[in-house]
């Protein structure tokens, strides 16, 4: 103990620590006292445990669904099989075995075993895509705490959510009390699944059961939801604050009613209600006489060919009318046909209206005022959008069917980022004739060099007569970051002044040694 406070207790010093410097107990005779001034003892303090909040549950999120991302780009797939065998391999990777799901139903118990002390007759129901029958061996639990006498109150997640965080079968437990549907986030210990817990989603539970009716109808449809639903996670469409799996399924519901002839008929036709105040939430066994005997292939292909030029901001995605609805009918209800007239009727009763967002709307079959999409962002749908194009571009019909799959598992996601915009001044001579096409050759020869590529080009290309000015529209891409800042003091320097295409092209290979060229793709307009 003459050697310092190694060997003490931490009680020891924190009773040292507080003594006064002057203290007429003993201090003086102290051989510690003598030796350390107060300050010199070590203060052991009890470190707090950090509460995870919901942006640490995003965070989470979204770290876990980039690994997820990384074992999808690790899927096997035999390049000498057709189309539909190599839509069955990748589904055996992808599908959760007999032995997975029954383990996740094991799960429900000892959920119910921890929220029993406060809802003693609860009965856990899971829903989404482990209901459907499409999840991947990586996906979330939903799970629906029913409970028979009365669903407790709203704030029940954030009351009673300590109940998970005592529990020693579940860790990483966070409460998301302010979402529209209050859940709580939890990783099963035992089983290391992540869990999405609630008490307010029951129609969700009703929808996912309508869900898998539809897709247990024809033995295309499961196939090709769950290859869509892979597509959307290796792009990156479907996620937190992104698409949601049950939209991009609505979506393609919507397809298949529309292509010719239809696979699907109106879900009006199927749903109905024994109560006219009540959503149409029961469906019957009725469905349209198979007539269409498109492969996989074509109705994969034909998703993204359907949605590469909808008009998601004027028109309402409906697969309960099977319609494209004007937006403009759901801000004015005299407009809506009495199709909708549970709808109207229940916006006479408080019920919040369909909310119209001005970027894309998928309206709910069961439930006509949700937008599916609503938390979908701007940039997301151009995201979907340029991901469609990619697509369409590298799986053209001059490309083999066996060749799409592996095409888009190797593909890495395009990056979310706004078009930005990137200014200068170009004193180029118009005194000859045709200067303008001989601009834009220069031009393109200018992009070349800089490994730019045209994706698209003559997009638009016209002359305004009255005030001369012109006009040249097109797509490019490029393996690197044009915005760079490396690269951008050549860019500038030489489109500064006459195009020194020679002179350019020896100053941009310097700078090509010098940075590393990125994997990831941009493209700007």
């Amino acid at each position: 103990r003459g050697s310092g406070n190694d060997n003490l207790k931490q009680g020891q010093s924190q009773r040292i620590n507080k003594r006064p410097v002057n203290s007429p107990t003993n201090s003086s005779d102290s051989p510690l006292q003598q030796k350390f001034s107060p300050m010199e003892y070590p203060q052991h303090k009890k470190k707090k445990k950090k509460r995870k909040t919901e942006a640490d549950a995003i965070t989470k999120e979204n770290k876990s669904k980039d690994l997820v991302n990384a074992e999808l780009c690790e899927l096997q797939i035999s390049e000498n099989k057709n189309f539909t065998e190599q839509t069955y391999e990748l589904i055996s990777q992808l599908e959760q075995t007999e032995c997975e799901r029954k383990m996740r139903l094991d799960i429900l118990q000892d959920v119910k075993e921890t929220v029993a002390p406060y809802l003693p007759f609860v009965e856990p129901q899971i829903y989404g895509s482990t209901l459907t029958n499409i999840a991947f061996k990586t996906s979330d639990l939903d799970i629906f705490l029913y409970c028979p006498n009365g669903q407790p109150e709203y704030n029940f997640v954030l009351e009673k959510g300590w109940l998970m965080y005592k529990s020693p079968k579940f860790k990483n437990v966070v409460r998301v009390s302010r979402a529209r549907v209050p859940v709580i986030k939890a990783t099963h210990r035992a089983t290391n699944v992540d869990l999405d817990i609630s008490t307010m989603s029951g129609q969700a539970v009703t929808n996912s059961m309508f869900i898998k009716h539809i897709l247990s109808m024809d033995v295309r449809f499961r196939p090709l939801a769950m290859l869509i639903s892979l597509w959307c996670k290796l792009n990156v469409i479907t996620g937190h604050s992104r698409f949601t799996s049950y939209s991009i399924v609505l979506m393609l519901l919507y397809y298949l009613q529309k292509i010719n002839p239809p696979l699907l008929p109106p879900l009006k036709d199927i749903l109905y209600t024994n109560n006219e105040n009540d959503w149409p939430n029961f469906f019957t066994e009725k469905l349209l006489t198979n007539e269409n005997s498109s492969d996989i292939a074509q109705l994969f292909k034909g998703f993204f060919v359907f949605y590469a030029n909808f008009n998601f901001e004027g028109f309402i995605v409906s697969p309960y009318l099977s319609e494209e609805i004007p937006v403009s009918h759901f801000q004015n209800i005299d407009e809506l046909s009495e199709d909708f007239k549970i709808y109207k009727s229940k916006l006479t009763n408080n019920t919040t209206p369909f909310m119209v967002t001005n970027v894309i709307h998928v309206q709910d079959p069961m439930e006509h005022n949700v937008n599916t999409t609503k938390g979908v962002f701007p940039r997301l749908l151009k995201l979907f959008r340029r991901s469609i194009d990619r697509f369409l571009n590298s799986c053209t019909d001059n490309v083999p069917q066996n060749h799409w799959l592996p095409t888009i598992i190797k593909q890495l996601p395009l990056k979310l980022v706004d078009e930005k915009k990137f200014e200068f001044t170009l004193n180029y001579p118009k005194s000859e004739e045709g200067w303008f096409e001989n601009l834009k050759q220069d031009f393109r020869q200018l992009l070349k060099i800089l490994l730019i590529r045209i994706t698209e080009d003559e997009l638009e290309n016209k002359t305004d007569k009255n005030s001369g000015l012109h006009k040249d529209s097109f797509c490019a891409e490029a393996n690197y970051n044009v915005f760079n800042r490396k690269f951008r003091y050549p860019l500038r320097m030489y489109m500064s002044d006459a195009i020194d295409l020679v002179g350019l092209q020896k100053q941009f290979e310097i700078v090509i040694e010098r940075i590393k060229s990125t994997t990831i793709l941009f493209k700007t307009k």
